[in-house]
């Protein structure tokens, strides 16, 4: 009987000698990692931009104006021709009679000795004729003494019509250019083309702190050893 109470005792101590503890790491504050406790600490971080920039939504801004680009567009149907716009059609020529003076005779204005006023010697049209006045006889200082009305011819001129330009011998139409500004950088405004530039704040921390752009806060970590908590 003893014998048998004996060899029960061994194998009771035996197994309970070979049973493990188990050890858990925790931390009373901040983060577990592995078998340390890192503890972040933050503060406001102090923002500034570099000279010429500004503040604006978490980013420092520039912006600078640039003259935009003038572009000159015409309507359908025309294209750009020096600084009108022409007709992509073309027309003939019209003829027209035109009332001329006499050859020999220029186009001047006269005065009259009497002082009654001036008169001009150009050709009109009046009453289906071609006419023109002209001087008879003159005074010593060149003033006219007496002037006469007398008919002349007409000559047959090949013109465009009214408001339209001449261009190589043929007729077009003419409209205004439409003049359009353009920016190839930046948003028009004005005429203008503003460009903005935008770089990253400027971030300044206290000494051991160091600038999260994601949270927008100076981070200080603080690591130390964890706690072991031991169960069966």
């Amino acid at each position: 009987m003893k014998k048998i109470m004996l060899g029960l005792s061994i194998i009771f101590i035996l197994t309970g000698c070979g049973k493990e503890k188990k050890l858990t790491y925790y931390c009373e504050e901040g983060t577990l990692k592995d078998q340390s406790c890192e503890v972040v600490t933050t503060e406001e971080a102090k923002i500034t931009c570099k000279k010429g920039y500004t503040l604006k939504n978490d980013k420092c801004t520039k912006t600078k104006e640039e003259k935009a680009t003038a572009t000159k567009t015409c309507s359908d149907g025309y294209n750009l021709g020096g600084s009108v716009c022409l007709s992509i059609k073309s027309y003939k020529k019209i003829t027209n009679k035109k009332c001329v003076l006499p050859a020999g005779v220029s186009e001047q204005t006269i005065e009259m000795a009497d002082g009654s006023g001036k008169f001009n010697t150009n050709a009109y049209v009046e009453n289906n004729k071609c006419l023109y006045t002209t001087c008879t006889s003159f005074n010593e200082e060149g003033k006219c003494l007496a002037m006469e009305t007398k008919e002349t011819s007409f000559k047959d001129e090949t013109v465009c019509e009214n408001g339209m330009m001449e261009v190589s011998g043929r007729c077009y139409k003419t409209s205004k250019v439409k003049t359009t500004y353009v920016c190839y950088e930046g948003k028009l405004k004005n005429k203008k083309c503003q460009i903005t530039t935008e770089i990253p704040v400027t971030a300044k921390c206290s000494t051991y702190y160091t600038y999260n752009s994601q949270t927008k806060q100076c981070e200080k970590v603080t690591v130390t050893e964890a706690l072991i908590k031991e169960s069966k």
